[in-house]
């Protein structure tokens, strides 16, 4: 039988990849949701469906308006005898629905008529029902109301999540609609009306919805805390941060030294607790902004970490032990600001990045620069005049090495302190008790041209 299968989230491709390897259905398209932005950059990305369908060679449908003419056209061309349904995410009109001769069948994780809408499985977590399932049944303009072809029935646990429960449904209801389908084309399976009592509704959960209300009753906040997990996932305040929580547990030991009143937290060495409208639970993951998933005791213990509102506020720790250096200015005298030229072997001059701003300060230690050529200290000798300034470097005349030695002049072929090029910012600090000898440091990286000796440029 020739089929196109309408479908988005990922709870689509157990049915999709069972249907795709049948071989008494031919799926000759795909119907999904346009592509969405997605992560952190908001590109548009494929629906899980999309990407299945072009993993395997299937002709993908992505309308931006289903019902409009030109897509009614497109879909007719097609000539499906039946239109499969897993949580497309759109209404479908008359023009629509009367396009296949066998209809529209849809899968529905929920037993009809109870919960129809889009949020099915968290519904029945929420409200505490133990047992749900899926529902086959043919599509009609009004909301989940068709006749039913066949169910499935699925017990909810009491850990279950809604993420867990929709797995197995998933796995479930995709052999329910392969069964059903096969039953169409053999024209065996008839539908039956659904009854008109026990009539509930589930529409989506919003965002604010998740958000946890601690002043009702454990159980039900237990409930609902799982009924929005992961998606659109559980949140609240504690003191201005917003975070997600994980599923709580009701009872464990140890137990909290007190009652606490609704959205006040108590953590011990272990153990994480917050109170509701009727007695404490216990927090198992916390997930704080721009991080992952953490175990509740393991976020209690860190910098920032603790409660909340009220008389159990406590602010993010401060470290007075911590030096802290003070910012230095951008610009003036003594700062390290400005444009260095320098020459490295053969090349030419060129600019080299400003380095970071540096406060001057009124002593400053000796600073001693290498040779690049000879691997020794380089620094100026004390300020003996003009001729006797040089170049302390093992080349054969001075001493070398940090200590300041006698004053002699500066080897051939080597810039004397005073040849320096003018052309640089920063030309050097003097220093030194009043009465002694006073050292002019090189103001800037020393240039060199050749392998030997330290020239002008």
């Amino acid at each position: 039988m020739r089929i196109v299968f309408a479908g988005t989230p990922e709870p689509a491709l157990p049915a999709l990849r069972r249907l795709i390897d049948s071989p008494r259905h031919d799926v000759v398209a795909v119907l999904t949701r346009p592509d969405a932005a997605s992560g952190r950059r908001g590109r548009p990305e494929p629906s899980p469906v999309a990407r299945e369908a072009l993993d395997r060679g299937i002709p993908v449908l992505r309308p931006s308006r289903p019902n409009s003419p030109e897509f009614v056209a497109e879909l007719s061309k097609l000539a499906p005898q039946c239109c499969a349904v897993v949580a497309y995410g759109a209404l479908l009109g008359d023009a629509l629905l009367a396009i296949p001769p066998y209809g529209w069948v849809n899968l529905h994780f929920s037993l009809l008529p109870a919960w129809r809408g889009a949020a099915p499985v968290q519904a029945a977590i929420a409200a505490g029902d133990t047992i749900t399932g899926a529902t086959t049944f043919q599509i009609e303009p009004s909301l989940d109301s068709g006749p039913v072809y066949g169910v499935v029935t699925e017990a909810i646990r009491p850990t279950d999540t809604a993420g867990d429960l929709l797995e197995r449904l998933a796995v479930s209801g995709a052999a329910l609609l392969s069964a059903t389908l096969d039953g169409i084309a053999d024209q065996t399976l008839t539908p039956r009306p659904q009854p008109a009592d026990g009539v509930s509704l589930a529409p989506k959960i919003t965002v604010e919805q998740a958000r946890v209300r601690w002043e009702l009753p454990a159980a039900v906040v237990e409930r609902r805390i799982r009924a929005v997990t992961p998606n659109p996932g559980a949140w609240t305040l504690i003191g201005d941060l917003r975070v997600k929580l994980g599923p709580v547990q009701l009872d464990g030991a140890p137990r909290p030294p007190e009652l606490l009143p609704p959205g006040a937290i108590h953590v011990d060495r272990t153990t994480v607790w917050i109170g509701t409208g009727s007695e404490p639970v216990r927090l198992g993951q916390i997930q704080p902004p721009g991080k992952k998933p953490m175990q509740a005791a393991d976020w209690a213990r860190g910098p920032g970490s603790t409660p909340a509102r009220g008389p159990h506020d406590r602010q993010a720790p401060t470290f007075p032990n911590r030096r802290t250096r003070p910012s230095p200015p951008a610009t003036g005298p003594g700062t390290r600001r400005g444009i260095r030229r320098t020459v490295r072997g053969n090349q030419p001059g060129r600019l080299r990045k400003p380095g970071p701003a540096r406060a001057a300060t009124g002593t400053r230690h000796h600073r001693t620069r290498r040779c690049l050529r000879h691997r020794a200290d380089l620094r100026h000798l004390p300020d003996q005049g003009p001729a006797r300034r040089g170049h302390r470097c093992g080349s054969g005349t001075g001493t070398g090495g940090d200590r300041p030695g006698p004053a002699r002049p500066a080897p051939a072929g080597h810039l004397s302190a005073a040849a320096h090029p003018s052309r640089q910012p920063r030309r050097g600090v003097y220093h030194g008790r009043p009465g002694g000898h006073r050292i002019r440091f090189c103001p800037s990286r020393i240039r060199q041209r050749c392998a030997a000796n330290h020239r002008r440029p």
